[in-house]
C-alpha cells in the first residue's frame, strides 16, 4: 500500500502497489475529480498532474503504450 497526495488538491490517496513495477496508472481523484497519473514503484512512487505527465510522456491509450519524450530521457 502506498499513501500519497493528489497533486491538485492534496487529498490523501491510498493506492496499491502493482505486482510488477514500475507501471503507470491513470485515475481520477476521489476529491476533486481531476486526472492523476500514478507511477507505481517500490522505490520512487510518483503522482503527476495530467498536464505534467503529458509534457514528459507520449501516451497511446489505444495500444496502451507510454514512452518518454526525448527531452526527458
Amino acid at each position: 500500500m502506498i499513501i500519497g497526495e493528489c497533486p491538485y488538491c492534496g487529498h490523501h490517496m491510498w493506492n496499491r502497489c502493482a505486482d510488477q513495477t514500475p507501471v503507470f496508472e491513470k485515475i481520477n481523484c476521489e476529491e476533486c475529480g481531476n486526472i492523476v497519473w500514478l507511477l507505481h514503484s517500490r522505490i520512487f512512487p510518483e503522482a503527476y498532474t495530467d498536464e505534467d505527465f503529458n509534457n514528459e510522456y507520449d501516451v497511446d491509450e489505444e495500444s496502451m503504450v507510454i514512452t518518454p519524450k526525448k527531452e526527458f530521457m
